[in-house]
């Protein structure tokens, strides 16, 4: 399936809600990444996979690892990929000039820190169409994220619904 440049854009992800579904506005290009605050896991996978679903629908590709070790494989290929993107970039080698997008989503940031490859997709994968959905709770948002909320728009899933915040 194709993806047009103007629906990469701009998305309206549905997220499940009390009332129903509600609109989550992302826009990749803009800013890169999403992340989902909430306190309790089980319902920040149900949120993630809802949102995965309709980004599967809209034709991006999708990694969503089931358990810690298989996120650690599944960031490591969408590094890979982010790698190989870049470098088909710099030799001019690729055709393909708008890629179909990748999303890595992940529900536990926490368990997955150190990892330097999901440091260096947070940074620049954005320019190769590789986004992240991350999950985390309040305490590792407040504390850790601060200086990553520019890449990523937010929401509490647990609060208030509706955008919070969105970065650059």
């Amino acid at each position: 399936m194709d993806i047009s440049f103007e629906a990469y854009q701009e998305l309206t992800l549905r997220r499940p809600g009390s009332q129903g579904e509600l609109p989550l506005e992302w826009r990749p290009v803009r800013t890169a990444h999403c992340l989902l605050i909430g306190e309790d896991r089980a319902e920040r996978a149900r949120h993630i996979t809802s949102m995965v679903a309709e980004l599967q629908h809209n034709g991006w590709n999708a990694l969503y690892p089931g358990s810690v070790d298989d996120a650690v494989a599944d960031i490591r290929v969408a590094y890979d990929l982010m790698v190989d993107r870049y470098s088909r970039l710099e030799e001019q080698r690729d055709s393909d000039r708008e890629p179909t997008p990748v999303v890595l989503a992940v529900n536990d940031y926490m368990d997955l820190t150190g990892s330097m490859e999901l440091a260096a997709i947070i940074d620049c994968g954005r320019s190769v169409h590789v986004h992240l959905i991350l999950g985390t709770d309040r305490s590792l948002f407040a504390e850790y994220l601060p200086a990553m909320r520019d890449g990523f728009v937010h929401t509490h899933i647990d609060a208030t619904p509706g955008l919070i915040g969105v970065g650059r």
